[in-house]
């Protein structure tokens, strides 16, 4: 029955300690584990691999404008502090912004359904009297935790929009021209302002009512943390998802790892290891510190046999896992200071090469498109020009 080959985080260890001819403990194993590491993390930035394709989505929230606002620069119950009357700060206050007048502050944070402090370096300077009014919107909203790149952002709820990308400079450069929210005509992208390692979509003029904004993404791989685990032995039954454990502790970071059945005797190795598994299984979820279920029956009956868990390498392997091999290589030969790395880089670049080649994962023509002449009135009908 065909099945989608999986790699293991091992198994590519296991590869390069072979291949290098070391032992699996100590400086080698480090070497070995950090070159893979190394490897993944900037495999995927190389090209714009098909398999990373993504569909992403943000949601922005409508700008806030009811009642009136009071600001108490300092001495009050808080710092730079801004009290609504006649209204409730929303949910998602702490990540605005509060446009007075033509000038726009940075929300720090949101104390109660009444009051809100504005950044330290981005504030008023002085009081406000009661009385003002305001515009509170958003104008970044963070991109997936996965996220590397994407090609376009389309406004799927008016969808005559596409907001133009610009780099950061030009859309801070086109606050001068001081409008209120609105429908976005540009975005760019930045650091997010609240979590460190995610990156924002940065919108101008910041969005005045709720919308979702569709695009693709290339995402990263998913993260390797379990190289290999292997303590005690483990149960399982023909035509059972689960598996026990005696003597081994289960924890949850091994949730979408593979787990590989062995012997009563051997641990498993890859299928070109000297101790191929009998069969693997992908683990859906960690129930105990013992227990453990898999994405399907088991195949056949496991008793109190030896066993691996490892983390799926998430490279593709029809176009992508031999050049991602190579690069291992090629950084372990470089941490080792190997002689050979040379000729190793030499290896990768051609594998690179045709793992782009291979990646074209169309091959008919452009003729017969459903949609390419196709024009609907409606599309136009509520343009303002």
């Amino acid at each position: 029955m065909p099945s989608t080959p999986i790699h293991t985080y091992h198994d590519v260890v296991d590869h390069l300690l072979d291949h290098f001819g070391g032992l699996e403990d100590g400086r080698n194993l480090k070497m070995a584990k950090r070159s893979v590491l190394s490897a993944y993390r900037q495999f995927p930035t190389l090209y714009n691999w098909s398999y990373y394709y993504k569909r992403g989505r943000i949601t922005s929230v409508a700008a806030y404008s009811t009642g009136t606002i009071a600001i108490d620069h300092t001495g009050g119950t808080y710092e730079r502090q801004v009290t609504l009357t006649g209204g409730t700060w929303p949910s998602w206050a702490a990540s605005g912004i509060l446009q007075i007048g033509n000038v726009s502050y940075d929300v720090h944070e949101r104390k109660s359904d009444t009051v809100i402090t504005l950044s330290v370096n981005s504030n008023t300077g002085a009081d406000v009297v009661a009385g003002a009014s305001y515009t509170l919107s958003r104008d970044a909203y963070p991109l997936p935790l996965d996220f590397q790149t994407l090609d376009n952002l389309r406004n799927v709820t008016k969808n005559w929009t596409w907001p133009s990308y610009v780099t950061a400079g030009e859309w801070h450069g086109a606050h001068k021209t001081l409008e209120a929210s609105n429908d976005p005509r540009i975005y760019t992208i930045m650091a997010d302002p609240d979590y460190y390692g995610t990156m924002s979509v940065y919108f101008y003029p910041p969005p005045s009512s709720a919308a979702d904004y569709d695009f693709i993404y290339q995402r990263d791989p998913i993260p390797l943390e379990v190289e290999s685990y292997t303590t005690g032995t483990v149960t399982s039954t023909a035509s059972s998802a689960t598996v026990t454990a005696t003597d081994a502790v289960f924890t949850a970071n091994m949730k979408g790892s593979v787990i590989q059945f062995g012997t009563a005797t051997d641990l498993p190795t890859g299928l070109d290891g000297l101790k191929p598994y009998s069969e693997q299984r992908t683990i859906v979820s960690v129930d105990s510190t013992t227990q453990v279920t898999l994405d399907n029956l088991a195949s056949n009956s496991h008793t109190d046999v030896k066993y691996r868990i490892s983390d799926i390498v998430d490279i593709e392997s029809g176009a992508m896992f031999e050049a991602f091999m190579s690069m291992c290589e090629l950084r372990l030969a470089i941490l080792l200071k190997d002689e050979d790395a040379s000729m190793k880089n030499q290896i990768y670049n051609g594998n690179l090469r045709l793992a782009m080649q291979a990646d074209n994962r169309h091959y008919g023509d452009d003729e017969g498109r459903p949609y390419e002449n196709i024009v609907h009135m409606r599309d136009y009908s509520t343009v303002t020009p």
